[in-house]
Parts: C-alpha cells; sequence; structure tokens
C-alpha cells in the first residue's frame, strides 16, 4: 500500500443471537467500543493485518490502524475504546492484566504444552504456568516477536500490572 491510497475497513456490528453475522469474533477482528462488538469484514479492508486468514494477520496493528479511525483529534474513544482480545483472553481461561488505563494490557495463558517452555514466555501464578501470549497482549515490549521486545522491561511491567491487580506472579527458569 502507497501513501497515497486510502486505508479503509467495513465494520459491522456484532450481535450474538444474530445467525447470520458476516463478521465475528471467530473470523474476524472484532473491537468492543461504547459496549457493542464491532467486527471487520475481511472482504472490505485494505488493512492486510486485519484480516485473520491472511499470513500478514497482526491484531496489535490492526488494532491501532482502527483505533486511529475513532480518533478525530479529541483522543474521545481513546479511553472507551477496548479491544475484543481482553475478553478472547478470559474465555480461554487467560488472566488479564491492565494498570490505569483499559487499552494497556498482558494476557496470560494457562500453558498446557507437553514441549519444551524454552521458547516461550512463561510465569507462574497460583503454582500455575501461565505463557504471555503476544496476539492478546497490547505491550510490544513482552511481545518475543516485536522489535521492542524486553525481558526485563517487561517484567517490571509485569510487577507493575500484577501489584495493581492483586496477583501474585513469580518468573522462573523453565
Amino acid at each position: 500500500m502507497n501513501e497515497n491510497e486510502a486505508i479503509y475497513a467495513c465494520v459491522h456490528k456484532y450481535k450474538e443471537n444474530k445467525h447470520n453475522n458476516i463478521a465475528r469474533p471467530d473470523n474476524s477482528v472484532c473491537f468492543y467500543l461504547d459496549n457493542d462488538v464491532y467486527c471487520i469484514d475481511r472482504r472490505y479492508t485494505n488493512i492486510k493485518e486485519c484480516d485473520k486468514s491472511s499470513k500478514n494477520f497482526n491484531y496489535r496493528t490492526c488494532s491501532y490502524d482502527i483505533l486511529s479511525f475513532t480518533n478525530n483529534g479529541s483522543e474521545r474513544y481513546t479511553y472507551r475504546f477496548r479491544i475484543q482480545d481482553q475478553k478472547e483472553c478470559k474465555a480461554r481461561n487467560g488472566i488479564v492484566l491492565t494498570y490505569n488505563v483499559m487499552y494497556q494490557y498482558i494476557c496470560l495463558y494457562p500453558e498446557t504444552s507437553s514441549h519444551s517452555l524454552k521458547d516461550k514466555h512463561c510465569v507462574v501464578v497460583d503454582g500455575k504456568v501461565y505463557r504471555f501470549y503476544e496476539d492478546n497482549t497490547i505491550i510490544t515490549t513482552c511481545n518475543k516477536h516485536s522489535k521492542q521486545y524486553n525481558h526485563d522491561n517487561c517484567m517490571n511491567i509485569l510487577s507493575e500490572y500484577s501489584k495493581a491487580n492483586g496477583i501474585i506472579v513469580n518468573e522462573e527458569k523453565f
């Protein structure tokens, strides 16, 4: 996409009890806005990072692009815009840690893999192993695939967020 090309996305309001939803959380990127869920119709967007079926899919980049559409310069929606991945994290028995602003968060998933945890960023909460789930974590310093990843900074953020949420998190070497 070049700088002269318009960026667009068709967004549908999702209703859970509607059977013919074109865009829904299982096949689309979805967001909370003013307590309603909105999903991007991947057929009508040129933001490759917003297409879950694309190899370019990147939830974080997509969410920033969509958030920029809602921001008219007043920051009006910035604090009311909650991203669907917090709900997805909780629905999968994950832990969402936020602090001060709800659009800055970390998602920890219970680790159930019997494979080596060496390449995963894991912590222990209440005696159970959890891993950082990058697709549902908006803080790039905690995303191992990000250029901004920094283990020490991530652990400092995790410490602050866990205290604010009343959770004790321990880092273990796996």
